[in-house]
């Protein structure tokens, strides 16, 4: 199964804030799709009163702008096509 979702990315000045051990909000990180042909799982990720949802796939995890229940329906319609 192919599968494209929303991830927030790192870019260079966000990773320039890492290194230098600044706090960086979701919201400051850029959103790019990944194809996705293996997941493992999905689960619920919060920041603050934000949920967004994780992708668990190949041993490592995404982040994703969508909540778990719209990311749940995303993946088991995306599997019916």
């Amino acid at each position: 199964m192919e599968l494209e979702l929303p991830i927030f990315h790192y870019g260079e000045d966000t990773l320039k804030l890492v290194e230098l051990e600044l706090e960086v909000d979701l919201e400051d990180l850029e959103i790019k799709p990944i194809t996705f042909y293996h997941i493992d799982g999905i689960g619920s990720y919060f920041e603050g009163d934000t949920e967004y949802s994780v992708v668990f796939s190949s041993g490592k995890e995404f982040l994703c702008p969508f909540n778990y229940m719209e990311l749940k329906k995303f993946v088991k319609e995306a599997r019916t096509l």
